[in-house]
């Protein structure tokens, strides 16, 4: 067997390590999605990731169903990582670029499953690969995929201000040149992309509150990357750090700087970036690491073997982790086995959580939620009737009437727990310091 063909299937055993990862990654992602699909994934024409919600619409109407999400997702989070490891590859070895490859797929762990962001790791990619180079070419292709990639979803402005943050990075190290030219060109394309949606102008206002990086919504939504991607933090961001505090990012360039800061104060604004993050940074870590000039090259036929290898050994690591990651609670507290006690009952019609995230668990079991995980993207009314709920408002029994809420999720010691229990409320389970309170049987 030749080198290319073995680096070849090294890369298509890799990507069905993607596959059993989305597929297997975490257990209660169908269900989960079902329900989003059926609730919140209606094309807007007119609104932000319009076309992502038709195609998602569309993949889960086919008869394949959640296999064609996985399918999607498979091949959308392996092109990105291949794309990583040809960028990491320009400034990297061989063993750099297959450690920019890991290192950016264990922050992706969380990402990995059916309905996943991998679109905007696949976004992400594509436009850091091309905004290496400095053409007319890879201009007039970025906005092409820019225009693609903000019509599927809001993190389309990605595109736009990564092209910003490298041009402005490549004006500071080259001053006037060619290439500082094309990256202002490439910047100023994608920039005009964002008006090619049905949202025109409007577009970066809307993209930029759908991103959740305002904390607006910290009230009733958990945001840092601790909560939100807990294995990509754990197992790639860290890591990432220390190598990149061992080694020091030497010889890098503004560019390099400001891309990689940007993509790290993202990932703490919202941890749904946390793959954004290893994106961008694994092939600027893989570059530091690699030797001086004057140190001897491997040959091409070891550069092969060591590439092969890697994507192998990702494929290991990475479907390990994914699918062990079924064990892992995201949270000590999480209630998933007292939810499904709940559900048994057949007495709950709709079930409030302080804490968005464990509602995602009474969707899984069948019951109706005030909101989920996804409140950010909910309607005004229903992010206000969280607030009061959360803070015991006024008008809290009202609303909870109003709504037929006769199951509740909140802290042990919280202001709605000590209302609710002074309304003949039942304490029905604990899990640390979150109790589910039970309603009274009508009378």
């Amino acid at each position: 067997m030749n080198a290319a063909r073995t680096l070849a299937l090294a890369r298509i055993a890799f990507a069905c390590a993607v596959a059993v990862a989305i597929a297997y990654g975490q257990p209660r992602a169908a269900p989960l999605f079902a329900s989003f699909a059926r609730e919140h994934m209606e094309p807007r024409v007119a609104g932000v990731g319009w076309l992502g919600a038709a195609l998602t619409n569309a993949l889960y109407a086919s008869p394949l169903r959640y296999g064609a999400l996985v399918a999607a997702g498979a091949l959308m989070a392996s092109v990105a990582f291949l794309l990583v490891e040809r960028r990491a590859r320009r400034h990297a070895t061989a063993a750099g670029a297959f450690g920019a490859v890991v290192l950016a797929a264990l922050c992706a762990l969380d990402t990995l499953h059916a309905g996943g962001a991998t679109t905007t790791l696949a976004g992400t990619a594509a436009v850091m690969l091309l905004l290496e180079h400095a053409t007319l070419a890879s201009a007039l292709a970025l906005g092409a995929i820019a225009i693609l990639w903000c019509n599927i979803e809001a993190a389309g402005l990605l595109a736009p201000a990564l092209a910003l943050l490298c041009a402005v990075g490549r004006t500071f190290a080259f001053a006037a040149t060619p290439a500082s030219r094309y990256a202002w060109l490439s910047a100023a394309i994608a920039i005009c992309a964002t008006l090619a949606t049905p949202l025109g102008i409007a577009y970066p206002a809307h993209a930029l509150a759908a991103l959740q990086l305002d904390g607006v919504n910290a009230d009733y939504a958990r945001w840092s990357p601790a909560d939100v991607a807990p294995h990509g933090y754990r197992y790639g961001v860290m890591p990432m750090i220390v190598i990149a505090f061992a080694v020091g990012l030497r010889g890098r360039t503004p560019r390099d700087a400001l891309l990689g800061a940007f993509a790290f104060v993202l990932a703490l604004a919202n941890g749904a970036f946390v793959a954004v993050f290893g994106i961008v940074a694994a092939p600027i870590v893989a570059a530091a690491l690699a030797p001086r000039s004057g140190d001897p090259s491997p040959s091409h036929s070891r550069l092969t073997v060591v590439r092969a290898g890697g994507f192998v050994a990702a494929l290991a690591v990475l479907a390990g982790l994914a699918v062990g990651a079924r064990t892992l609670p995201v949270t000590p507290d999480e209630p998933y086995a007292a939810i499904a006690r709940l559900a048994r009952t057949r007495v709950v019609h709709r079930v409030f959580c302080a804490d968005t995230a464990w509602c995602d668990a009474a969707l899984v079991q069948g019951l109706a939620v005030v909101a989920d995980s996804r409140i950010g993207n909910a309607t005004p009314a229903v992010r206000d009737t969280q607030i009061v709920l959360l803070r015991a408002g006024k008008t809290w029994r009202t609303k909870m009437d109003a709504l037929g809420v006769d199951a509740a999720v909140a802290g042990a010691n919280s202001s709605l727990t000590t209302l609710l229990t002074a309304s003949h409320w039942t304490r029905f389970a604990q899990s640390g310091t979150t109790v589910i309170m039970l309603a009274p049987p009508p009378s």
